[in-house]
């Protein structure tokens, strides 16, 4: 029987065919299909998981440039933040220094005017005297009555009698002061008995008033408005 008879009766018949592949091929070559399939079928899975590791690192790559992006415009907003805080601090300390000087400025003008009124006061302290034939016997000076710029003289009478003029001066002078002035010169403790006057530079509406009905001299640049009550 040649190769050509041998072929066709295998055909013939698929049970001779497997018989002869048994005693011709081992085992391990039977079995060379499957394990061709096995690796194609790895070979394909394979495939699929590099292709999405590939598609994961693209979008982790793009989620670090997005990264490095937002990093870098916070870093340029820090940066900014702090320039306007450099330059907030930096405004803040001017404000400071030109508070410092304004405050410093007020205070001059505070000297500068309550040493204006102060000075009035004494000059007419000194009229009230000459008019009323009043001898000095001490010169109008500085007196303070609860932080007020106030002015006290003692003089003595025709009949040698001796006492104070006492005059609370003020740069604006309101009828609520005169009758505050009144309550505080009422509680004075001297040594002698006291003639009380207000004084203001700037009289407001009411304030003669004020001080007829409180009994309080009052006086202006023009001199004695109001003579005060004797008692």
């Amino acid at each position: 029987m040649d190769t050509r008879e041998i072929i066709l009766q295998m055909r013939a018949d698929p049970a001779l065919g497997e018989e002869l592949r048994a005693q011709i091929l081992t085992k391990e070559l039977l079995g060379l299909p499957n394990l061709v399939a096995e690796l194609a079928e790895g070979r394909k899975e394979t495939a699929k998981t590099v292709a999405e590791t590939s598609k994961n690192v693209a979008e982790l790559s793009a989620a670090q440039k997005h990264t490095d992006e937002t990093v870098a415009e916070l870093t340029v907003n820090i940066a900014e933040l702090s320039a306007a805080q450099k330059h907030t601090d930096e405004t803040v300390a001017e404000l400071s220094e030109i508070q410092k000087q304004t405050n410093q400025a007020l205070g001059r003008l505070s000297d500068v005017v309550g040493g204006t009124v102060e000075e009035d006061a004494k000059c007419l302290l000194e009229y009230v005297a000459s008019q009323n034939g009043w001898n000095i016997q001490k010169p109008p000076s500085p007196m303070d009555i609860n932080g007020e710029i106030d002015v006290i003289a003692i003089v003595r009478d025709k009949q040698g009698k001796e006492f104070a003029l006492v005059c609370e001066a003020k740069t604006r002078l309101r009828p609520q002061h005169v009758r505050k002035a009144k309550a505080t010169m009422s509680k004075l403790e001297l040594p002698y008995d006291h003639i009380d006057y207000v004084y203001g530079l700037s009289l407001y509406p009411g304030t003669k008033e004020a001080a007829i009905e409180a009994g309080l001299g009052l006086l202006s640049i023009r001199g004695e408005l109001v003579a005060p009550r004797k008692t």
